[in-house]
């Protein structure tokens, strides 16, 4: 999934969650969806790492 997907689809098990007041899985699914989106981070940080590598290499 692309990262928007993916938070939109945490954002609307969360709201589906918190209007059941299941607290539980507001937990659960608030832990996946940090895990996820540090997945995403860490994915956009090493692509603009690699593209600010590959700029500085065109200087030389």
């Amino acid at each position: 999934m692309q990262f928007g997907e993916d938070n939109r689809h945490y954002h609307r098990e969360l709201l589906d969650a918190f209007r059941r007041e299941d607290v539980e899985a507001v937990r659960r699914i608030m832990y996946e969806h940090m895990c996820s989106s540090e997945h995403h981070t860490v994915a956009l940080e090493a692509q603009v790492s690699n593209s600010f590598l590959l700029e500085s290499g065109e200087h030389d």
